[in-house]
């Protein structure tokens, strides 16, 4: 698989290697059988890897506000 990182128009700088962390983390929970049947991470690791990436990597489910709200907690 062959990935292009950019930055988006009018976004701050960001290191591209940063991006690469998390695709990696998500490969290693789905090799270790740590995901649901549709291999996406049970919601506290999800919720964990969103707040810490988010300025890399954007997840479009649950929708944004509600993502805001769940990761304040």
């Amino acid at each position: 698989m062959l990935v292009e990182v950019e930055r988006a128009k009018g976004a701050e700088p960001f290191n591209p290697d940063r991006f690469e962390l998390p695709i990696g983390m998500l490969f290693g929970l789905a090799n270790d059988g740590l995901v649901d049947k549709k291999g996406r991470p049970f919601p506290l690791q999800a919720a964990v890897i969103a707040r810490e990436f988010a300025d890399v990597i954007v997840f479009t489910q649950p929708p944004p506000a509600f993502q805001r709200v769940a990761l304040g907690l």
